[in-house]
């Protein structure tokens, strides 16, 4: 579990870059529900807004 969290503060360090392609069916396929789809949407967000934070 440690590490699982670990793996989840890797978008928000300033020292990487991601390069992401992510195609729309991928917003369309349903995995763990509403609540689930929610919170995965939530953190890509979080993570673009954080880019973009930074490029002001």
């Amino acid at each position: 579990m440690a590490k699982r969290l670990e793996r989840q503060q890797y978008p928000y360090r300033g020292d990487r870059a991601f390069n992401v392609l992510l195609v729309e069916q991928a917003l369309y396929t349903n995995f763990g529900g509403p609540n689930a789809m929610r919170g995965q949407l939530d953190r890509v967000l979080a993570v673009i807004r954080s880019a973009l934070d930074d490029l002001a």
